[in-house]
C-alpha cells in the first residue's frame, strides 16, 4: 500500500468513526429507556453518552483488527511449536544426506547434493523421511527444556539453514582440532581479517544447529559427520586471475552536507546555544534528558513486552543483575510455553498424516 492509499484509508476510518458516534449518541439520547436509566445518576448523562458513542465507534472500526491480533497472539505458541516440530525432520534429512554422500544408500529422485538443500527449504513435503514419532517429539521436548536450547527468547534469531553439509563438516573439523570455544564458532573458518567483521553473522548463518548436536548425543549419530563425501564433484581448476588495470587518480569528492533532522537533539542544543538564552537551554536539557542505556538494557524492552503478555505468573530468580534475571525468566517461560504447545502441534500433525492431508508449508 502506498502512502496516499494509507492516508485515504485512515481518512475513511475517521469518517466512519464520526458517523457511528453521531448516530449512536443521537439514538441513545432519544431512547426513553436510556434516559430513564440515567435518572439514577447526578447530571443529565450527556457527557457519558458522548464519550461512550466515541468509544463504541472506535471499537467497531478498530476492534476487528485488535481481535485478530489477540487471536494471533494466543495461537503463537502453537504456531511456533508446529514450525519447531519440523526441525526433527530436518535432522533426519541431514542424516540421510551424510549417508547418501558417503555412498551408503541411494535415494529415489536424488541425483545431486543440492537437492537436500531444496528439500530442506520445503521440508513439509519431503518424501524421503519416516513420519515423526512420539519418541522423536519426546526427545525434542527434552531439548527445548534443556540448557542446550539457546534460540528461545525476545530478540533471538533461530537457525536459518539446516542442510549446509560443507559448512557443518567444517565445523566438525574445527571441533576435532580443538578450540577455546568449542561449540559452533564457524567464524573461525573465515580468513583472519574477516573474523571480527563477519564472524558473528557467519556463525548465525552456518553454525551447526544445537538441536543436531543434542540429537547426535542422545541418538549416537555424531559419527555421520565423519563419513567421507564420495559424491561431491571434484573442484574445477582455478582460472588465472584477470590482469588488474592501473588505477586512474581521481579528484576527491566534495564532502556531503550533513542531514538536518528536526528531531536531532544535539543540533537543537547547538541552535539554542548560538541563538537563544541560557534559560531556554536549561529548560531544554531538563525536559529532554534521557539517561544513556547500553544495548543490554535496551534489549529489556522486548523482554518486558513478552513477559507482560503472559497469562500466568512468571517466576524471576534473584541475582546480581536485574537484566540477566529478567532475561533468564523470559527464556525459561518461553521454553515452557513452547514445550507445552508441542503435544498439540504433534496431534495436529498425526491427524493430517492419518487423513492423508498435505502439511501446510512453513513460514
Amino acid at each position: 500500500m502506498n502512502t496516499a492509499d494509507h492516508y485515504d484509508q485512515e481518512a475513511d476510518g475517521f469518517g466512519e468513526q464520526a458517523r457511528i458516534a453521531e448516530e449512536t449518541e443521537a439514538r441513545l439520547a432519544a431512547d426513553p429507556a436510556v434516559q430513564a436509566w440515567l435518572t439514577q445518576f447526578y447530571g443529565d448523562g450527556s457527557g457519558l453518552l458522548a464519550h461512550y458513542a466515541e468509544k463504541k465507534a472506535s471499537y467497531l472500526v478498530h476492534g476487528p483488527g485488535w481481535l485478530a491480533a489477540e487471536e494471533n497472539r494466543a495461537l503463537r505458541p502453537l504456531t511456533e511449536a508446529n514450525e519447531r516440530l519440523w526441525e526433527i525432520q530436518q535432522k533426519k534429512l541431514f542424516n540421510l544426506q551424510c549417508e547418501w554422500r558417503a555412498g551408503l544408500l541411494d535415494l529415489p529422485g536424488v541425483e545431486t547434493g543440492a537437492e537436500f538443500a531444496e528439500w530442506g527449504r520445503d521440508i513439509t513435503r519431503c518424501p524421503l523421511l519416516s513420519p515423526i514419532s512420539a519418541e522423536d517429539v519426546d526427545l525434542y521436548r527434552a531439548y527445548l527444556l534443556s540448557d542446550d536450547c539457546v534460540d528461545v527468547g525476545a530478540g533471538v534469531t533461530g537457525q536459518l539453514v539446516w542442510q549446509e553439509y560443507d559448512m557443518f563438516r567444517q565445523w566438525h573439523r574445527l571441533e576435532e582440532a580443538g578450540s577455546d570455544s568449542p561449540g559452533h564458532d564457524m567464524g573461525r573458518a573465515l580468513p583472519e581479517g574477516l573474523q571480527d567483521s563477519f564472524g558473528n553473522l557467519f556463525n548465525l548463518l552456518f553454525r551447526y544447529p544445537e538441536w543436531y548436536a543434542y540429537y547426535d548425543l542422545y541418538r549416537g549419530t555424531g559419527p555421520l559427520l565423519r563419513l567421507p563425501d564420495e559424491r561431491s564433484p571434484a573442484p574445477s581448476p582455478a582460472l588465472p586471475a584477470a590482469p588488474v588495470p592501473p588505477e586512474t587518480p581521481t579528484e576527491p569528492p566534495e564532502p556531503p552536507l550533513r542531514h538536518l533532522s528536526a528531531t536531532d537533539l544535539a543540533l537543537s542544543e547547538t541552535l539554542i546555544k548560538r541563538f537563544e538564552s541560557r534559560e531556554v537551554l536549561r529548560y531544554m536539557r531538563v525536559m529532554e534528558f534521557r539517561p544513556e542505556q547500553d544495548a543490554e538494557t535496551e534489549a529489556m524492552y522486548g523482554v518486558y513486552e513478552e513477559l507482560s503478555e503472559a497469562r500466568e505468573p512468571v517466576p524471576v530468580a534473584a541475582g546480581p543483575d536485574w537484566r540477566e534475571c529478567l532475561r533468564r525468566a523470559q527464556v525459561a517461560h518461553g521454553k515452557r510455553t513452547l514445550a507445552d504447545a508441542l503435544p498439540a502441534a504433534y496431534r495436529d500433525y498425526c491427524l493430517r498424516e492419518q487423513a492423508g492431508i498435505a502439511h501446510p508449508p512453513l513460514g
